[in-house]
């Protein structure tokens, strides 16, 4: 199995906000496989908390591993992500600040580069 991933971080430029956005892809290379777009991208495939940027004052910590696009908008990517394949994961601190990580499966490398080229 071969796994591309792109990611994606928008700051929101205050020490109280951090917005992220990972769009990952998996793709299968071995014939007979279940397609990725059928499987949910699993806890495994989100960041750990220790991959997060340091913070001075507050750990990391990440709620559960939610499927499809979350509720609130993208905001710049409104529209680019599709909902299909995808998952989602919070992360927060004690002083509010908070990232938001998507996991998209594309079918296939070309559904891959199209989403990494649509930024």
């Amino acid at each position: 199995m071969r796994r591309t991933t792109a990611r994606w971080t928008a700051g929101l430029g205050t020490a109280a906000a951090i917005g992220a956005l990972t769009v990952g892809t998996t793709l299968q290379a071995q014939a007979g496989q279940q397609p990725p777009s059928a499987t949910a991208p699993s806890p495994a495939d989100f960041l750990a908390v220790d991959e997060l940027p340091p913070h001075a004052h507050s750990d990391w910590y990440a709620g559960e591993v939610a499927p499809g696009l979350p509720e609130a908008p993208l905001d710049c990517f409104d529209g680019l992500v599709p909902a299909t394949g995808a998952s989602h994961r919070d992360y927060w601190t004690e002083l509010d600040t908070s990232a938001r990580q998507i996991v998209v499966r594309a079918a296939d490398t070309t559904a891959a580069a199209d989403l990494a080229a649509a930024r």
